[in-house]
This record gives C-alpha cells, sequence and structure tokens, in this order.
C-alpha cells in the first residue's frame, strides 16, 4: 500500500487504523472527486454486503468507522479522513 507521508499523518491524527483503509480500498465505493482523484469509502449497502463475505470483528470495526473515506490518486493514497457530508455521484 502506497501511503503519502500527509496520509500517514492524518491516519494517527484521526485514528484511522491500516486494516480499515485497506478494507474501504478494497470493498468501498469510488466517487470522483476535484483534481482527478477517488475517494472511496463504504456505503450501508456495501456493510450489509459485507457481514457475508468478512469476519464479524472487521465488520465491527467497519461499523464503528462506517465515516471515513480515503482518496487514492494514481494508486497512492493521498489522505484519508471522516466524512461530514454526503457525498454525491
Amino acid at each position: 500500500m502506497n501511503t503519502s507521508h500527509h496520509a500517514r499523518t492524518r491516519m494517527q491524527q484521526r485514528g484511522i487504523p491500516e486494516q480499515i483503509v485497506r478494507n474501504i480500498i478494497t470493498y468501498g465505493d469510488s466517487y470522483k472527486v476535484p483534481g482527478g482523484a477517488r475517494a472511496r469509502f463504504i456505503s450501508k449497502k456495501s456493510r450489509k454486503a459485507l457481514t457475508n463475505t468478512l469476519p464479524k470483528n472487521d465488520c465491527l470495526e467497519l461499523e464503528r468507522h462506517k465515516n471515513v473515506y480515503v482518496v487514492l490518486n494514481g494508486g497512492a493514497i493521498i489522505t484519508v479522513g471522516h466524512r461530514h457530508k454526503r457525498f454525491f455521484n
């Protein structure tokens, strides 16, 4: 996982575990953001579908961090954060 220094700092400051970031990148929905980057997050629909795929502990962690998003550009993680507003398609 190619992570920028900024993203590692934000993960630590915001209390977002690396496993959550990996799960969001693997299973999350994608949304185009300005500048050509893509934001990934786990939607309600995806969380329900993942209850059959992921172990119970991972599902509980995803539920705890349900508002986390990850911004990727060219396969590299630029930043991570908590959503306060809806993503519109």
